[in-house]
């Protein structure tokens, strides 16, 4: 069931992005600081669940975002997966989704629950 999550967001990413290259990357302990601290992009971390209809129901807007705006990083933290234990004990994670918005490597907003793009945007001061 863990992977089931990350299957969908794969198949959706894959028919989403037929003609063009949506990106949506995958974090754990080894990447996140990479990934998320260092990024010269703004990033959307969405903390997600595989037994979470609402972080089912993100996944189309997720892909709409990378598909639209390039400049923004959209990336995603399983919480069920192995290797996230120093991501799940640094960041305040009480329900899912959650999205942690980062500039310049620092959390500049956090939404929970299912959110409409244009919440992501501007809690993201996009």
């Amino acid at each position: 069931m863990k992977r089931i999550f990350f299957i969908a967001l794969a198949c959706a990413a894959m028919l989403a992005s037929a003609a063009e290259d949506i990106k949506i990357v995958k974090i754990n302990d080894s990447n996140f600081e990479k990934e998320v601290l260092q990024s010269k992009k703004p990033v959307i971390l969405d903390i997600t669940s595989t037994s979470c209809p609402p972080c089912l129901i993100m996944i189309p807007t997720l892909i709409g975002i990378a598909k639209n705006y390039p400049d923004i990083k959209i990336a995603t933290v399983g919480i069920d997966e192995p290797g996230i234990d120093k991501i799940k004990a640094s960041l305040p994670i009480q329900a899912f989704p959650t999205f942690f918005l980062v500039r310049d490597g620092k959390i500049v907003n956090q939404l929970v629950g299912a959110v409409k793009e244009d919440e992501l945007l501007t809690a993201l001061q996009y």
